[in-house]
């Protein structure tokens, strides 16, 4: 059995508004062992990004924190900023949504990646790396990539920078949030793959955030659900999806659409009567 590398406990977060403060999170509990992936599903608004930014608290200091968040025997709310600073993309790295809206438009995407080492390894020469991080991740003809701006790449090209980004300094825990949106389902199958080969090669730990429970299947050990900010089951992969106990997971499921099933109507979720049949 692997050991536990981040336990969160009791996690809450608010948001000051106009209105007041807004719970967005509420009571999250959950453990992630060394080297496994961990699906975390619901629909929009359900807390999943949230969530993933409190780890290594990229948040607005504004926003209210609270809870425990315990990392590779370190208490994540209790660091201060420095040490903060020298966790996040070294030890916790994160692929964002939408790529082009993550890079940086006027640096090519080499000095990108080059700068998320500089920062941790100062001393290093950098450009040997950024190179092989950039065929590591599949990308033809990388010392000519390294001087293209993300405008010049395709969108499955620029989620490839993004991974090489995320693993340049080889993290231990991996948070990929949605790391497939708006990709075709041919270059998505081939992120997911690339994926899966660089976490048995590196044996780092992923938090997968998504909506697609094909990738849930084929590709996480375990998978917590969310529903309204709280995580509503938490289990195996294999046997949240075969034998769902909270009415929201199987409204979920229940939602997929299924080829073959022409005359079936598509699901709805009825939040009103989830909250009941839960309680």
């Amino acid at each position: 059995m692997s050991e536990t590398l981040l336990t969160v406990e009791d996690l809450s977060i608010r948001f000051r508004t106009r209105h007041g403060m807004v719970q967005a999170v509420k009571g999250v509990n959950f453990q992630m062992r060394e080297g496994e992936t961990l699906a975390v599903v619901g629909e929009s608004g359900s807390g999943k990004s949230v969530t993933a930014l409190a780890l290594t608290r990229l948040l607005p200091e504004t926003c209210g924190l609270s809870g425990r968040i315990h990392y590779a025997g370190r208490e994540m709310l209790d660091l201060d900023p420095a040490a903060l600073r020298d966790i996040r993309g070294k030890e916790i790295a994160y692929i964002f949504q939408e790529p082009l809206a993550s890079l940086n438009p006027v640096f090519t995407v080499g000095e990108q990646i080059a700068e998320a080492i500089r920062y941790h390894y100062p001393r290093r020469e950098v450009r040997e790396q950024v190179v092989e991080a950039l065929a590591r991740v599949g990308i033809r003809e990388p010392e000519r990539r390294y001087r293209d701006y993300p405008h010049q790449l395709s969108g499955g090209m620029n989620q490839r920078v993004m991974i090489a980004m995320a693993l340049a300094c080889q993290p231990r825990l991996l948070i990929a949030d949605e790391p497939t949106t708006a990709l075709d389902v041919t270059i998505q199958a081939e992120i997911m793959a690339l994926l899966k080969r660089l976490r048995t090669e590196t044996g780092m730990a992923i938090l997968l955030i998504t909506h697609n429970f094909g990738i849930v299947k084929n590709f996480a050990d375990r998978v917590a659900v969310m529903f309204r900010g709280e995580v509503v089951e938490f289990g195996d992969t294999a046997q949240v999806l075969a034998e769902p106990r909270h009415p929201y997971t199987r409204a979920l499921i229940e939602c997929i659409p299924r080829l073959g099933s022409r005359r079936r109507r598509l699901a709805t979720i009825d939040h009103a009567q989830l909250e009941e049949d839960a309680s």
